[in-house]
């Protein structure tokens, strides 16, 4: 049997058995109100997530939260999701211009993480947010893309670990991160959002777990950031050769058509983030359990076959049966093929190391913040 390096997740709490199917995008249990505690823990789980909070629907947020929480956790959740809501449509408008360039320069290139999810998994790809715009390109264009995205405004920048506000970055320490990371330095663009109605406004103002994303509140254009995130590689071990050979195309409108892993790739990198970060970081990752949930039921069984060969690859398996053995906590019906390939995964293969098999036990108590 694989080794736990960390203890399973104590038994679910009230608010964890309501967060898990309001991530699969469905309305939990509301035989009962949450106590004022639970309520608060749920709230505070939900902001934690901030990322798919624009993606819960009226069902869910007028039937589902109002019925378990506190009236004054319910508002507050309601502040915070328009909020958040605001600032991700701002992220898909501001985007749009560099994806149109991209497009007219025939640039190779393939949207990561929440940026492809939300395109492919989500009716729109606001309901799907998160700080950066991630694209996956070739290494040989990655000042064209740099060069491109400085045409449209966006700057080289670093943040601020206090203020959470961005500055021109220094040159010699953006050169220094980019020579040992995949990734060009943060490419940042201010933004002054001028047409937010007045109960936006008022829910911004309000709420200080969003001032990291709305900044200079008390202004009558409250502003944000927009950031690209490059990537030539999606780790020091993967490259994105094979991501943007397989990458697939998606109509958005009349001009605008935009590229995405396929399927395969999709699975792989979720994985990976979910597990690689999870593991390394308590309490980061769990809203990504979102992805995946809607992910798993458009995987057929050839698609997740060629997702574990690629997997196995790069030493990702454990990975993978650590993940995807949780989803029917939140309500997933497990496909046959993922089936048996927890059944298969659930021993290790004979003389294998866990280290070699980069296998560092349960991520589910981290994902929680749990050791």
């Amino acid at each position: 049997m694989r080794s736990e390096v960390t203890p399973h997740l104590d038994p679910l709490t009230s608010a964890d058995r309501a967060l898990l199917p309001l991530l699969a995008g469905r309305v939990p249990d509301t035989g009962h109100r949450l106590s004022p505690a639970d309520s608060a823990a749920l709230v505070e789980r939900l902001i934690d997530c901030w990322q798919i909070l624009p993606s819960l629907n009226h069902i869910a947020i007028d039937t589902g939260l109002r019925s378990l929480l506190t009236p004054a956790d319910y508002e507050r959740v309601a502040r915070v999701r328009l909020a958040i809501s605001c600032f991700a449509r701002a992220q898909t408008v501001v985007a749009r211009p560099l994806l149109l360039a991209l497009q007219q320069r025939r640039i190779r290139y393939s949207l990561l993480k929440g940026s492809a999810t939300g395109h492919v998994l989500y009716d729109t790809p606001a309901m799907r947010t998160g700080w950066d715009l991630d694209l996956a390109v070739a290494k040989d264009t990655l000042e064209v893309v740099r060069q491109l995205a400085e045409e449209i405004g966006y700057t080289a920048a670093q943040q601020d670990a206090t203020s959470k506000r961005f500055y021109r970055a220094d040159p010699k320490f953006k050169a220094a991160v980019e020579a040992t990371h995949y990734e060009l330095g943060f490419l940042v663009k201010r933004l002054e959002v001028t047409n937010l109605s007045a109960d936006a406004i008022a829910a911004i103002r309000a709420e200080q777990c969003v001032h990291n994303h709305w900044f200079d509140v008390d202004h009558p254009t409250p502003r944000c950031y927009a950031s690209i995130d490059v990537h030539h590689a999606l780790s020091l071990d993967i490259p994105v050769d094979e991501l943007l050979a397989s990458a697939t195309e998606r109509q958005i409108d009349a001009e605008l058509t935009v590229r995405v892993p396929d399927l395969t790739w999709l699975a792989v990198h979720l994985i990976f983030k979910v597990y690689w970060e999870g593991v390394h970081n308590y309490g980061k990752g769990l809203y990504e359990y979102a992805d995946i949930a809607r992910l798993l039921p458009r995987v057929d069984p050839d698609t997740f076959a060629r997702a574990l060969q690629v997997l196995g690859q790069y030493r990702l398996r454990a990975a993978a049966y650590y993940v995807l053995r949780r989803l029917p906590l939140l309500g997933i019906d497990l496909p046959k093929c993922v089936e048996a390939f927890l059944d298969a995964a659930r021993t290790a293969a004979p003389g294998e190391h866990p280290l070699e098999a980069n296998d560092f036990g349960d991520v589910w108590p981290k994902l929680f913040g749990r050791r």
